[in-house]
């Protein structure tokens, strides 16, 4: 099993960015997860986020208007 994580800064709001993973899965990913470092108010699309799995090399985070995003993946 592999674990990797890190952040992302920058992305800009309402943005959808593709990322590489630090080190390519070679079978499988089992699960990605990403959180926003902090809180920027009230309202469902402000802190909408979510994070996808596009390939064993690649993963894609949506935000809301958060600029900076810590992940984490699973995989081997």
């Amino acid at each position: 099993m592999i674990l990797q994580w890190g952040n992302n800064d920058g992305q800009g709001s309402y943005s959808r960015k593709v990322y590489s993973f630090p080190v390519a899965y070679s079978s499988a990913v089992y699960m990605m997860s990403a959180n926003p470092k902090g809180n920027v108010g009230t309202g469902a699309t402000k802190n909408a986020h979510s994070a996808n799995v596009e390939s064993l090399t690649q993963f894609s985070i949506s935000v809301g208007e958060h600029s900076s995003m810590f992940w984490f993946s699973i995989g081997k």
